[in-house]
Order: structure tokens, then C-alpha cells, then sequence
């Protein structure tokens, strides 16, 4: 089994394991509404919020495929793969600047500040743009790596 088939099936268990995320975040918000009825009124939005916040993550890993392809090509340092990469990164920076709104808004509507929601808050951010800085740096070394041996100036 080659290291790109071996992905292919990671991407795909991450897939199924959203589609579970999203189940299990259905039935969470049930039972907190059931739970903590005066914030019962969040739950459809809340739920809904979280789901579109999943759609980049489903957006990258669609170009993750992509860029596996590429490699089984053997195209992995070309201008394809380049741009394939930088569309992840501004995937990301979106995902960053989505969780900074939906945190402002949910925790304007939140009754009390916790603790545990900033720290969430603060954790996402975190990883998505961390993801985002990873991705444009190499997105960058793809395109370095795909210039001529002449305009790189990395020695050979």
C-alpha cells in the first residue's frame, strides 16, 4: 500500500468521523437545551453555527485529495499544486476569521462567561491558524522547489 492510498483512507475515516462529530453534536445540544433551559433558545444556532464551521475543514480535505493525486503523478512540486496549497491557506485563514465572529456572537449571547468556552475558543484559533501558517509556507516551498535550478536560490 502506497503512503498516498494510506492518506486516502485517513481522509476518508476524517470524513466519516465529521459526519459522527455532527450527529454527536446534535444530541449534545439536545441535551444541554434539556439540561440548562435558559439557553435552550441557542441550541438550533449554536448546532447550525458549528456545522458550517465544519465546511472548510470538508473544503481542505477535498483538496487534500486533489493534491494526493497530483502527487501520484507525480506533479507534487508543480504550479497545480502550488495554487492547490494556497487555497487551503485561505481556507484556514476563513475557518480563523469565522471562529473569532461566531465566538463574539455566542459569547454576547451566553448569559454568563466561561471559562471552558474561551479556552475552546482560544484552542480553535489556535489550530486554524497554525494550519494556515503551515499551509502558506508550503505553498511557498512549492513554488520555490518548482523554479528553474537558475532563479532558486537554494543551492542544488
Amino acid at each position: 500500500m502506497t503512503i498516498t492510498r494510506l492518506l486516502r483512507v485517513l481522509l476518508v475515516a476524517f470524513a466519516a468521523g465529521l459526519a459522527v462529530g455532527v450527529l454527536m453534536a446534535h444530541w449534545l445540544s439536545l441535551d444541554v437545551a434539556q439540561t440548562y433551559p435558559e439557553v435552550a433558545h441557542l441550541r438550533a444556532p449554536a448546532f447550525w453555527a458549528a456545522v458550517v464551521g465544519l465546511v472548510p475543514l470538508v473544503v481542505a480535505a477535498g483538496a487534500m485529495w486533489r493534491f494526493l493525486a497530483l502527487v501520484d503523478r507525480g506533479e507534487a512540486f508543480s504550479g497545480a499544486s502550488a495554487r492547490l496549497v494556497r487555497r487551503v491557506s485561505v481556507v484556514f485563514l476563513v475557518l480563523a476569521v469565522y471562529i473569532a465572529v461566531a465566538a463574539v456572537v455566542l459569547g454576547g449571547a451566553l448569559p454568563q462567561s466561561s471559562p471552558t468556552f474561551t479556552l475552546a475558543v482560544m484552542a480553535a484559533e489556535s489550530v486554524a491558524l497554525f494550519l494556515m501558517a503551515a499551509c502558506a509556507l508550503l505553498g511557498r516551498l512549492l513554488r520555490e522547489a518548482g523554479l528553474p535550478l537558475h532563479r532558486n536560490p537554494l543551492p542544488a
